[in-house]
Order: structure tokens, then C-alpha cells, then sequence
């Protein structure tokens, strides 16, 4: 029998070797097994074995498995059977929409627990049901774009950066994401002066940080330029390039994360290599 390195293993023995990694952790205690699960699904997005379809076909086994989860780690449970499913979801599959009942059943949860607004909250008294809320409305935000719904994506990311009330200066970060969010989703719908000034508003609140943001800020940048370009097009350039970068999205999917990790400029450039599919 011809050895296997772990990245030639075939897909469903890969596939049944973490379900009975995390099955073994669950035994040990419920926090053991959503600290195994959310390692697993890390790796296989983030590491440098990254595999999204694994990832997703984990997130969806485990899902219909009924785990005796503590009241405590529901959140983080969920949020990751999410975010395995955004990662595996395509615009030809159902995980996206499977991934937005898990973060808005999170969002919910958590919704319960913070008072009705947001900015009572003292600065130093976070907790932390208010992180796992910001972060499951970005990410229901993410699955609009990635679902090619550039409209609701829009007003999505921009409910994402309001939502935040005081909080929008504390976490500069996240709340610029929301904004270049936004200018993407405007970008996507070809409403360029609307995402050139978006952009300006994630850099104004990145001023000084930007070291810090070492994938969404050159992101940014990059869609800038590639606003720019487009706005340079001669109109009737312009549908054609639009439809083939749409495409490149739609194929693509999930797999490379939300808004923050896509490169528009990229994506520009290879649309103009290619025609889009007139039967798309």
C-alpha cells in the first residue's frame, strides 16, 4: 500500500481522522471538544495546510451532531461551524446560507445579553458577548458580498460600522473593515465616486495604524487602485470588466475569507485577461 503524506491523504480519510479527533475531545469534556473543533477549523482556514472544502465538510458533520455544549461556549461554537461554512461556501452550494443561521443565531444570543444600547456600556467593562455580536454581524455582512447580493452587502456593512455606536473608535480596525466593506460592495455595482470615499474614510480611521493592519490596509490600497483603474475604462469597457470580476468572485467563493482578505486589484487584472461567460 503506497504512503501517504497528510496532504495527499484523500479527502474522506482526512475527513473521518479530524471528525474522530474531535469526537475523542468531546469525551474528555464538552470544553476540551470545542477547543479541539475550533483549532481544527483554524488550521484548515488560516494555516499554512489550509483546505476550505475540508474545513467545511467538518463544520457540516459537526452540526448534525447533537454536542452537549455549555451555555458558555455556545457562541464560540457556533460562530466557528460558520465560519467553516463560509469559508467551503460557494455561490453553486447552500453553505453560505447555512453559514448565516449559525452567526445570526450568535447574533441573537448575544443580542440578549447586551442592554438595548450599546454605548451604556462602560469602555473597560466589555463583555464579551459584545466581540461575538460585532463579529457575527461582519460576517453576515461578508455572506451577503460573497452571495453576490452587493445592495444588501452594502447596507449590511454599513449597519456593521453604525452598530458599533461608541465603539467605533475604540476598535478602528474592525470598524474600517465595515468600511471597506462597503466600498467594495459599492465597487460591485459600479458606483465608483460612493467607494473612493468610503476608502478614504476606512484610511482616515486607520491614520497611524496601519503597520497594524497588515492585510486589510494594503487591501484597501488595492482596491483603490482598483477603482481607479475602473473609473478609467471607457464606458463601454466597463460592464464587460464588472461581469468578469463578478465571476471570479463567484468562483472563488469563501475560500479566501470575508471582504478583508480579497485583492481587488487582482481580481481587476485578471478580469481584463478574460471575457466573462455570456451564460453565466
Amino acid at each position: 500500500m503506497a504512503a501517504y503524506s497528510e496532504q495527499e491523504l484523500p479527502l474522506e480519510v482526512k475527513l473521518q481522522a479530524h471528525l474522530m479527533e474531535v469526537e475523542s475531545a468531546f469525551e474528555a469534556s464538552s470544553e476540551t471538544g470545542v477547543n479541539k473543533f475550533i483549532d481544527i477549523i483554524n488550521e484548515l482556514t488560516h494555516g499554512e495546510n489550509s483546505d476550505p472544502e475540508l474545513a467545511a465538510q467538518i463544520a457540516e458533520k459537526i452540526a448534525d451532531k447533537e454536542y452537549a455544549v455549555p451555555e458558555e461556549l455556545q457562541n464560540q461554537f457556533k460562530a466557528k461551524i460558520g465560519e467553516g461554512l463560509l469559508y467551503g461556501g460557494n455561490i453553486d452550494n447552500e453553505r453560505f446560507e447555512r453559514s448565516a443561521e449559525f452567526y445570526d443565531s450568535v447574533r441573537k444570543r448575544t443580542a440578549e445579553k447586551l442592554p438595548q444600547n450599546i454605548n451604556d456600556i462602560p469602555e473597560d467593562e466589555r463583555p464579551v458577548e459584545l466581540g461575538e455580536n460585532f463579529h457575527s454581524i461582519d460576517r453576515l455582512a461578508d455572506l451577503a458580498f460573497l452571495s453576490g447580493n452587493f445592495e444588501d452587502a452594502k447596507n449590511a456593512y454599513q449597519h456593521a460600522f453604525e452598530a458599533r455606536g461608541k465603539f467605533k473608535e475604540i476598535e478602528k480596525g474592525p470598524s474600517a473593515c465595515a468600511k471597506y466593506g462597503e466600498a467594495a460592495s459599492a465597487f460591485m455595482q459600479g458606483e465608483i465616486q460612493t467607494c473612493l470615499e468610503l476608502i478614504a474614510d476606512a484610511k482616515n480611521l486607520l491614520s497611524g495604524l496601519e503597520d497594524n493592519e497588515s492585510i486589510l490596509y494594503p487591501n484597501i490600497e488595492k482596491l483603490e487602485a482598483a477603482a481607479m483603474a475602473f473609473d478609467g475604462l471607457d464606458e463601454t469597457e466597463k460592464p464587460t470588466r464588472l461581469e468578469a470580476i463578478k465571476e471570479s468572485l463567484g468562483r472563488n467563493g469563501g475560500k479566501q475569507g470575508g471582504v478583508k482578505r480579497i485583492n481587488f486589484e487582482e481580481l481587476y487584472d485578471e478580469a481584463g485577461l478574460t471575457e466573462p461567460n455570456p451564460e453565466s
